[in-house]
């Protein structure tokens, strides 16, 4: 199967036009992502992600419809003072979820598209305190329901291969009462609806 998708990449010199026949996507990310409904200064951090799919379009209907499964994670890091003490807070959001992407085009090579998926996401937390003793770390994993949303646009060189740009969103709905790092650091978030921004360049392979 890679034998088969390198192979396309090479002949991949056919117009982008052509590209009405293809029906599966493989898409990688990468980027930055930045936190959504927290109180703390996060610095943005690195995310990634990737996008498996298949569809096609119904006859006289230039919109394409894709079945869609995504995976992203990214973490951030926050410094903050808390009760007079120093706080450092880490956050990795990680989710698995699935639905469908349309996609239109505007010309030969440039589409543009909407994501809209369902799924969970996992929320990794972590904050020391260089003001307190070391082996004092508090932790918090929570696992939620979310919806995805995203939006982006291609370039697609050839038949099998474009570049272009994405923005994702997920809102995590976050049921749980207490958050033990926000509770120890103040970062205000326990119980609100929280979430993520990941701003990708993508590379996708159509075949």
């Amino acid at each position: 199967m890679a034998a088969s998708v390198v192979a396309l990449v090479c002949l991949g010199a056919a117009p982008a036009d052509a590209a009405g026949g293809s029906h599966f996507l493989a898409e990688l990310n990468t980027g930055f992502g930045f936190p959504l409904g927290y109180t703390a200064d996060y610095a943005p951090g690195l995310a990634i992600g990737g996008t498996l799919g298949f569809g096609g379009k119904f006859k006289g209907n230039p919109t394409r419809f894709y079945l869609i499964g995504q995976f992203n994670t990214t973490g951030f890091t926050a410094e903050t003072t808390y009760n007079q003490k120093q706080r450092t807070i880490t956050r990795q959001i990680t989710d698995v979820n699935g639905g469908l992407r349309m996609l239109w085009p505007i010309d030969r090579h440039l589409r543009v598209f909407a994501d809209v998926t369902l799924g969970f996401a996992q929320v990794d937390s972590e904050a020391t305190s260089p003001d307190l003793p070391p082996n004092i770390r508090v932790t918090d994993v929570d696992s939620d329901f979310a919806l995805f949303t995203g939006g982006g646009v291609q370039y697609r060189f050839a038949y099998n291969f474009s570049l272009g740009a994405k923005a994702d969103f997920a809102f995590i709905y976050d049921e749980d009462a207490t958050d033990a790092v926000a509770a120890w650091t103040g970062d205000g978030a326990g119980g609100d609806r929280t979430g993520r921004l990941n701003l990708y360049l993508t590379g996708t392979l159509h075949f």
